[in-house]
C-alpha cells in the first residue's frame, strides 16, 4: 500500500527502509481498485509499542529469505528506478486517456525518474507569462490544503493600464511565472516537456519577475544579452535527474502524450565521482 505524506511530515530525514511506522488518523482512498493512505495526523517511526517489535522481527526474517528489491539510487539521491526516454515512451503507450472513469485497471498518469540533458530555452517568445496574484479560496477537498492560494491565471492588460485574468480579477500589477516547453534528450530518444515556475526558478536561480526585464531588454535592443546568457547557462545542456509526468490527452481530435517535468536536479559530477569512489573502496574493504 502506498503512503503519501504532505507538508511538514514529508520533510523528515529519519526515514529508513525497515522502520516500523505508527500512523494515526490516516486518510484511506481508493483508485483503480487500489487503496492508499495519506495525510496522517500523527506519524511515529519505530514507536515504543508491543506491536512494533514482532512486526520488525517479521520484516527482518522476510528480508533474510526473500529480500525486497533495492531501488536504483542516482547521484542526486533519487531512490526510484531510473529509466531511459525510450522506456518511458513504451510504458506510456499503455496509458488510458485523461478523464477515463475511475475504477478501471489502466493508469491515466505515469511518473518516471530519468537522467536527461536539458537543451536550450526558447528565445523567440517569453518563457513566462503574466499571472494573476489575487488570493482565492483553496481546494477544500484536499487534505491539509491551505485556506487560500494564488489565482495564477493568465492576465491581459486593458486600455486603463490595469490587468484582468480569466477569473475576472482586476489588479494593478501582475506577477510573472515561468511556463515553457523544452526539448530533453538522452542516448535513446528526445521528447518535448513542459517546465513550470517552481522547477524553472530552481534551475535558473532567478524568479520570472526578475528574469522578465532582462528578456525584454535583450529582445528590444540586445542589451543584457550577456547577463541573460549566463542565466541560461545555469541549466542549458546540463545533465539532470528529473521526475517526468506523462499523461495522454486529446488535442484537435488527436490523441497525444503530454510530458511535464515535476522536479529536476543538476548532477554534480565531482560529488557523484567521489560517491562512486567511496563505494568502490568500501566494496574492496569488505
Amino acid at each position: 500500500m502506498e503512503l503519501t505524506l504532505w507538508n511538514e511530515s514529508a520533510l523528515g530525514s529519519d526515514f529508513q527502509v525497515g522502520q516500523v511506522a505508527f500512523l494515526k488518523k490516516a486518510r484511506v482512498t481508493e483508485f483503480n481498485q487500489q487503496k492508499s493512505l495519506g495525510s496522517p495526523a500523527q506519524l511515529d517511526l519505530n514507536p515504543d509499542h508491543p506491536d512494533a517489535f514482532p512486526l520488525m522481527s517479521s520484516f527482518q526474517q522476510f528480508q533474510a529469505t526473500n529480500p525486497l528489491p533495492v531501488p536504483v539510487k542516482t547521484s542526486s539521491g533519487t531512490s526510484s528506478k531510473v529509466k531511459t526516454i525510450e522506456e518511458c515512451r513504451q510504458e506510456d503507450l499503455n496509458l488510458a486517456p485523461a478523464g477515463t472513469p475511475a475504477g478501471g485497471v489502466e493508469k491515466t498518469v505515469h511518473r518516471h525518474s530519468v537522467v536527461v540533458t536539458l537543451t536550450q530555452l526558447p528565445t523567440d517568445r517569453p518563457p513566462y507569462y503574466s499571472a494573476c496574484p489575487q488570493q482565492v479560496e483553496s481546494n477544500p477537498g484536499r487534505a491539509n490544503a491551505p485556506a487560500t492560494r494564488t489565482c495564477n491565471k493568465k492576465t491581459s492588460q486593458g486600455s486603463d493600464g490595469r490587468w484582468t485574468c480569466g477569473g475576472g480579477h482586476v489588479v494593478d500589477c501582475p506577477d510573472f511565472r515561468y511556463m515553457f516547453r523544452l526539448n530533453i534528450l538522452d542516448h535513446t530518444d528526445q521528447i518535448e516537456a513542459n517546465l513550470y515556475d517552481d522547477v524553472a526558478k530552481q534551475l535558473l536561480q532567478i524568479s520570472a519577475k526578475e528574469y522578465m526585464p532582462l528578456f525584454e531588454a535583450w529582445q528590444s535592443s540586445g542589451e543584457k544579452a550577456r547577463q541573460l546568457q549566463e542565466i541560461h547557462q545555469r541549466m542549458e545542456w546540463k545533465k539532470c535527474v528529473i521526475s517526468l509526468r506523462s499523461q495522454k490527452e486529446m488535442w484537435q481530435e488527436n490523441e497525444r502524450l503530454r510530458y511535464s517535468i515535476e522536479s529536476a536536479h543538476v548532477i554534480d559530477f565531482s560529488k557523484s565521482g567521489r560517491n562512486m569512489l567511496a563505494d568502490v573502496v568500501a566494496s574492496i574493504e569488505d
